[in-house]
């Protein structure tokens, strides 16, 4: 067992002379004649230096022959004698100290003085808060005691443990560390008695052990500084005093936001805590992590780095473990989180000019400064009137911010809707019915594409802007409505790009998706659109019947996981017809989604120049 206090020996003198005196002065019969009494009656003789030796007197006659009695018939053996007469109110009445104490077991036990190396060994335990009890019940598996007893002529028995810090010496001795090392002072009977259970029962490790008394109230009202706590925590786990390059990597980690009860549950896992841990007879264990940072510290780490580069603050323990939460139990994509601190009026007031905003968000998401393009692109957006709400909608679409997310080993797992279809309108944008879909869909939180046509874009450019923040899709539906078969190769880049630039030169983004026309096309069509061909599979023909009720016949019979639904949004009598479709679809279970969405929830890589008519997966 590692030496935990060095004691002063004097007092051990002292004692040794007072029991020589004992002998000489107390009454008793010399040596030769104390052998003969050992010989005639070896066990009476045995109870009488008892009396002696550990209560400073003669025995009364009473309790001589009750003892020489008990120990004859069986009932109480060697180590019962000396165990109850130094647990005995007489005794403790004497009120001496530990190494006194020790001096007498040694007497009376090994019917010697105590050696140095033992007495310290056993006055360690002492210190640690075990029991006089547990330390006469290690003296009975020596040989020195068995010889003694067999001397006497009497069983030498052990003491039965009746506290749980007497179980494992070790294991007291452990716990008592941590009572030295966290609290500054010796363990009470009743804690030591609560964790060495535990421990016991196998209901607690060594690791949580420091963990637990890292996060005791006693503890925590210390209110020391990082790296204080750093530094016992290494003390606890290491024995040792902690390094420079150990204080730099860990309190890197604690940076990253998660809690030291997450340092604890790492440290555990070295070998360095296994071999400590050993020393004391224990596994090191593992610490349960409760707080929902600690669960994924890739995520904490990401969500740390980028809170203060976007509000001038650190993020509380309380933020975190809100952001971590909702990500893991599948409710929110990392995006979400990041649209939540964007959200804050912190970052609003720290990065109120546009452009400053932008270069802390690629920072943030994509972990390198954002490009000049990018910029421009961005502050079209903003200027316009795109949030930058969606501005960090539209970042997590690109390579960079998957790229950075997979670097630093986060998940972006969401859990996926069981029903999923996409609405989608062409040949707007026409503000009397856009808006009123739009109005819809915000109003249900659903998603939609519109195609819109280029030469329409300029007169209701409020409608692509809106239709933007409301997180839909804008798609490529030609420049003039011009059916693309009819064109040559160059005829059908020309109708893309005049598109593709208006769209862009009102809110920023160029459109990732096409429909053609009737839905028409030819090899020249494919080969030169530049997107993915978005078709479809239920069609209302809603400009031909111009019938709200058809509209709603149409889509709700044919509604399936996956299907793409053609509208128009020229006609009132649409938007009649979407007032009732979205709830009813919401009602029968579906998520209403982009093509694009629609396409990552089915794990669709969409191709450009491919034909998409459903995506059922």
């Amino acid at each position: 067992m590692p030496t935990i206090f060095k004691r002063n020996r004097f007092r051990s003198l002292l004692l040794a002379c007072a029991l020589c005196f004992s002998i000489l002065f107390s009454g008793m019969v010399p040596a030769a004649a104390r052998a003969e009494e050992e010989q005639e009656d070896p066990i009476g003789a045995f109870v009488t230096r008892a009396y002696t030796l550990i209560l400073d007197r003669e025995p009364e006659e009473e309790g001589f022959a009750f003892w020489k009695e008990s120990i004859e018939k069986g009932e109480r053996t060697a180590a019962n004698l000396v165990n109850e007469f130094m647990t005995s109110e007489e005794f403790t009445a004497r009120s001496l100290d530990q190494d006194q104490q020790m001096e007498i077991i040694y007497h009376v036990m090994f019917d010697r003085e105590p050696d140095e190396a033992g007495m310290q060994y056993w006055l360690n335990y002492l210190d640690c808060g075990v029991s006089i009890s547990a330390i006469i019940n290690g003296f009975t598996h020596s040989e020195e005691f068995t010889a003694l007893c067999e001397k006497y002529n009497i069983v030498a028995g052990e003491v039965t443990p009746i506290e749980n810090r007497d179980l494992n010496l070790n294991v007291t001795a452990y716990v008592a560390r941590a009572y030295r090392i966290f609290l500054d002072r010796k363990p009470e009977t009743d804690g030591l008695n609560y964790w060495t259970g535990r421990i016991a029962k196998g209901e607690i490790s060594a690791a949580e052990i420091v963990n637990n008394f890292v996060q005791s109230e006693e503890f925590r009202n210390k209110a020391l500084s990082r790296d204080e706590e750093l530094a016992l925590v290494y003390l606890s786990m290491f024995d040792r005093e902690i390094d420079d390059s150990g204080k730099e990597y860990w309190t890197g980690i604690l940076n990253n936001g998660v809690s030291i009860s997450y340092v604890i549950n790492q440290i555990a896992c070295l070998e360095e805590f296994s071999t400590l841990c050993g020393k004391y007879g224990m596994l090191p264990g593992a610490v349960e992590l409760t707080a929902p940072r600690d669960k994924n510290y890739p995520l904490t780490a990401f969500l740390a780095q980028g809170f203060p580069i976007l509000t001038n603050r650190s993020a509380t323990a309380a933020e975190l473990d809100n952001y971590v939460a909702s990500a893991m139990n599948g409710s929110r994509k990392v995006e979400d989180l990041i649209k939540s601190i964007v959200s804050l009026e912190e970052c609003s007031s720290y990065l109120s000019d546009n452009e400053a905003f932008i270069k802390a968000l690629y920072r943030v998401t994509c972990g390198k400064e954002a490009t000049d393009s990018q910029i421009s692109s961005r502050l079209i957006s903003l200027n316009n009137g795109i949030t930058r709400y969606h501005i960090v909608s539209e970042i997590a679409k690109t390579d960079d911010y998957k790229n950075r997310l997979a670097e630093m080993g986060i998940s972006n797992i969401i859990s996926k809707p069981e029903k999923v279809i996409a609405l989608t309108w062409d040949d707007g944008p026409n503000a009397p019915v856009t808006n009123r879909i739009l109005d819809v869909l915000e109003q249900y939180g659903a998603h939609g594409t519109f195609f819109v046509v280029g030469n329409r874009c300029k007169t209701y450019r409020s409608c692509l802007i809106r239709e933007i923040n409301a997180d839909c899709e804008i798609g490529n539906h030609t420049w003039d409505h011009t059916s693309l078969t009819r064109l040559s190769g160059d005829g059908i880049q020309s109708q893309m790009r005049q598109t593709d630039d208006v769209i862009f030169n009102i809110t920023g983004i160029r459109p990732k998706v096409m429909r053609p026309v009737g839905g028409s096309y030819n090899d020249t069509v494919r080969r030169n659109v530049g997107k993915p061909m978005i078709i479809w599979s239920v069609d209302t023909n809603d400009w031909k019947y111009r019938n709200a009720q058809h509209v709603i016949d149409e889509v709700l019979s044919h509604a399936r996981d996956g299907e793409i639904i053609l509208m128009h949004d020229l006609y009132t009598t649409t938007a009649d017809a979407v007032e009732v479709i979205v709830p009813e679809l919401i009602s029968r279970g579906y998520t209403l989604v982009t093509i694009s969405e629609l396409a990552e929830y089915k794990g669709i890589e969409m191709e450009n120049g491919g034909a998409y008519f459903s995506m059922r997966g």
